[in-house]
């Protein structure tokens, strides 16, 4: 049981692994790779909120977004506190 469970999951990353990088490549390239890592967790995490009614996809794409808009607000915030530092002790991005 436990074999054709990860059999399904590592089909599932293999299938929708390109899309999700050319995703995040396309809008910050330098942090793609942890960023589809982070979706592919976030997903495995929330599989009890997977629906039926819409595709495996859909949902992927919806955490994927929800990534993208954390990554960012954690980016502003760096930004920000970085203006407001001295030189010389820019802050680091927590995760």
């Amino acid at each position: 049981m436990e074999r054709r469970r990860c059999a399904r999951r590592r089909a599932l990353f293999e299938r929708h692994f390109e899309s999700v990088y050319r995703f995040f490549c396309n809008k910050v390239p330098r942090d793609a790779d942890d960023l589809v890592q982070e979706t592919f967790l976030e997903c495995v995490g929330a599989k009890e909120r997977f629906r039926q009614d819409a595709s495996f996809r859909t949902f992927l794409f919806a955490i994927a977004r929800k990534v993208l808009l954390k990554y960012r607000e954690r980016w502003a915030r760096a930004t920000r506190a970085r203006s407001s530092t001295p030189l010389g002790s820019p802050p680091s991005i927590s995760r």
